[in-house]
């Protein structure tokens, strides 16, 4: 079992919910300190599960803080030893080994490989002490009996079993990659662990020491086969195959503290200091790669491993005492914990682009000057291997010129006849007119600031890439106008003939078949993997000759891996159905936006507003005169009451009124009648009243009726005016109404009473 000392329990540095710390608030200094308050008995029957996320297996010990001692945690044998170390000094584990979890861990802090799990797993953070945050102490009581079980990497995968068809997957349920290892177990060696590379780094702690690798050597298409397929992080280790003992640079460099800290430098209960001759060697550190302008071009570039930096490592450095752990430093970290760039004897490479130097300057550095190693000119990088060039030709782009600003130049083919080494003269005229022409063309077609490209692998690369993707056929003149003239004519048709399968003249006049067979036996065949990639359709003219790929070059003679197949057919239906819920997305706009255009503007809803307060306005006022003409409801009702007592007193006297005509006419044995009595328009009439209105109407009328005679006037002295109203013809009498009133009786009026 792992004890930890009682040293490193008092430096754990715990975390603790929002709530704790709302409620609990620390205010002494002195550092918290977890320590075991309960040993859960094996046999109990209540026995509390393990409190760490995702776990649920048995707790064996019950931990407490020095700051939160009323708040425990019960933690199981693997999540006890992966956050507080192990038991502690003085306190037992349980005796009874039966109910161990099986997820336990016993390893040594130095061996990586040593687990105790068939499917080995690593314990979540959950937010308590994290073992990462301190130095792992070895322990004088740890178990190494024969029920230790030790995991081996007995084998690495190689690239035909990871681009097969019949690839392993990772064993983990939570993992979909590629298995790239297999480990087995001291236990049951004939049971096979397939694993990732990501889950490699969390069960076993990554690849283990060179010595123990199953393989001394891997191609650097291995390791991207690897890194493909097998791992999903950005930033995995691969295994080194250094020298085992690591080239003395002639200068010992002092360790960082950064360094010190975490590789246990400093800690006197690390095995290094444990008095042993190893600890008392002098450690020495080598700049074993400097770091690619595509690795610092990427979203997430690597880090420096120093803590408090965040600048991008631009070289790694590796340790004599520990050669598998890599160490990323920035320009500014290295400077000052390396004291800059080594010799450039001792660089791992023999010359940098001065793009290269700039990008490291921008990205890996804060300083203005920082500075950077200086190379001898006059020694080129590989003399076996350069060839004579042109130094006023350019490259289109960074990749086409260097190997990730690491390696050695590209050199570069120019159709112009090359100067000898020693002669070390200026390009003549003719090549400067001809390069002059071709930019010419070049920034004509593309635009200011176009560059050409006269290197044939990178110019057969780019029109490989872009035939491949027109996928139809194209002349010569095509294939120059899609690239704008980037590519010269002549550079361009040396490099289709080199790419065109069948070298033989298609124009040959000879008519015999063996001639033309023989003389293409003759013609020299290219010797890059371009060749023999395109295929020609010969025309009238080498303009009218057209050219096409030879799709069997693809991968898998012109197909996909199933894992790629299978990403692309997963893709595309994920863009139908991206697709088809855009399509609903613009459906469900264009009918909110016909509901919009259908309902009035800003300007019209102003105006409408302006004509209905208007409106209102003039209803509010008629409302309020209303208001102030309304009756008073008590007059009202007085006046209704005033109306009723009316018509019952006149319904009374009616009847009397009637009773008593009846009466009279009864009594009088007709002479009195009531109809008579009620005839005129008073409610009675008088006799002598309605007689005299009625002989008076006869008479007139008579008058008016008979035939006209003439009737002498006797002749008056008008003695006096009368200014008065003249007679009317039609008067008649006068009589008293209903009301008491004096009415003029005319003669019309006597027709119609007569009637």
């Amino acid at each position: 079992m792992a004890r930890l000392s009682e040293k490193n329990r008092k430096t754990k540095n715990p975390k603790v919910s929002s709530s704790q710390n709302d409620n609990d608030e620390v205010t002494n200094d002195e550092p918290e300190v977890w320590d075991v308050i309960k040993v859960i008995n094996p046999k109990d029957d209540d026995k509390p599960t393990c409190r760490s996320k995702r776990c649920k297996k048995t707790a064996v010990a019950v931990w407490a803080a020095s700051r939160q001692p009323e708040d425990t945690w019960p933690v199981c044998e693997k999540c006890q030893l992966a956050e507080f170390g192990g038991w502690p000094e003085g306190v037992e584990p349980p005796e009874d080994d039966d109910n161990e979890p099986a997820g336990t861990e016993k390893e040594d802090a130095n061996k990586k490989t040593t687990k105790r799990s068939v499917s080995p797993e690593k314990a979540a953070d959950s937010g308590k002490p994290n073992s990462n945050d301190e130095t792992t102490t070895p322990t004088d009581e740890q178990s190494k009996g024969a029920d230790e079980e030790k995991w081996k990497l007995s084998e690495i995968l190689s690239k035909e079993d990871l681009t097969g068809r019949g690839h392993r997957k990772c064993m983990r349920d939570d993992c979909k990659n590629r298995a790239a290892c297999v480990y087995v177990s001291t236990k049951t060696p004939k049971e096979k662990w397939y694993t990732c590379l990501d889950c490699q780094e969390s069960d076993f702690g990554g690849w283990p020491d060179a010595n123990e690798l199953p393989v001394s050597v891997m191609t650097d298409e291995h390791k991207d086969a690897l890194l493909k397929h097998c791992a999903r992080k950005s930033n995995v280790e691969m295994p080194f195959f250094g020298s085992k003992t690591p080239r003395n640079t002639g200068k010992i460099r002092a360790i960082s503290p950064d360094m010190a800290d975490e590789n246990g430098a400093n800690d006197p209960d690390t095995p290094e200091h444990d008095g042993d001759d190893e600890s008392e060697a002098e450690e020495v550190w080598d700049l074993v790669k400097i770091i690619g302008i595509d690795a610092l071009s990427i979203d997430s570039p690597i880090k420096c491993s120093t803590e408090t930096c965040l600048l991008p490592a631009a070289c790694v450095y590796v340790s004599s005492q520990a050669p598998m752990e890599k160490w990323y430093t920035c320009l500014d970290c290295q400077e000052k914990d390396y004291g800059g760039w080594p010799d450039v004897d001792d660089l791992p490479v023999k010359s940098l682009s001065d793009e290269h130097q700039k990008v490291l300057k921008e990205k890996c550095s804060n300083k203005p000057n920082i500075k950077m190693p200086v190379f001898d000119p006059k020694t080129p990088s590989d003399k076996s291997q350069q060839q004579i060039t042109n130094n006023f030709f350019s490259f289109d782009d960074a990749s086409d010129g260097t190997q990730c600003g690491t390696g050695d130049d590209i050199n570069l083919v120019s159709p112009v006849p090359t100067v000898p080494d020693k002669a070390k003269k200026q390009p003549s005229k003719e090549a400067l007119a001809l390069h002059k022409k071709w930019l010419e063309e070049a920034e004509a077609l593309g635009g200011p600031g176009a560059r050409i490209i006269v290197s044939k692998p990178a110019a057969k690369d780019k029109i490989f890439e872009t035939m491949f993707d027109a996928f139809r056929p194209m002349n010569i003149t095509e294939i120059f106008l899609v690239h704008k003239g980037a590519i010269p004519k002549p550079v361009l048709k040396s490099c289709l003939d080199d790419m065109v399968k069948g070298k033989t003249n298609p124009f040959d006049d000879s008519d015999s078949e063996e001639a033309n067979r023989d003389h293409s036996d003759d013609q020299p065949t290219a010797s890059d993997h371009f060749a023999g990639s395109l295929f020609l359709k010969a025309g009238k003219s080498s303009n009218a000759s057209v050219y096409y790929v030879d799709y069997s070059k693809a991968k898998n003679g012109n197909g996909l891996d199933a894992d790629e197949r299978n990403d692309l057919y997963a893709d595309s239906t994920q863009a139908v159905l991206e697709e088809e819920d855009l399509q609903n997305k613009i459906r469900s706009t264009k009918d909110r936006t016909k509901e919009l255009l259908s309902q009035p503007t800003n300007e019209e809803l102003v105006v409408r507003l302006d004509d209905a307060e208007a409106n209102l306005l003039s209803i509010t006022k008629k409302v309020e005169e209303a208001r102030q003409l309304k009756v008073n409801e008590k007059h009202k009702e007085q006046t209704k009451r005033r109306i009723e007592h009316f018509a019952s007193e006149w319904r009374k006297r009616l009847r009397l009124t009637m009773d008593f005509l009846h009466t009279m006419e009864e009594v009088s044995d007709g002479m009195v009648s009531a109809k008579k009595c009620l005839s005129g328009d008073g409610q009675i009439e008088m006799d002598s009243d309605e007689v005299a209105v009625k002989q008076a109407v006869a008479l007139a009328k008579k008058k008016h009726s008979g035939p006209p005679r003439p009737l002498k006037r006797r002749k008056t002295k008008e003695t006096e005016t009368s200014d008065g109203i003249a007679p009317s013809k039609n008067f008649v009498a006068v009589r008293l109404n209903s009301q008491g009133r004096v009415e003029r009786v005319l003669l019309d009026d006597g027709n119609d009473a007569d009637s």
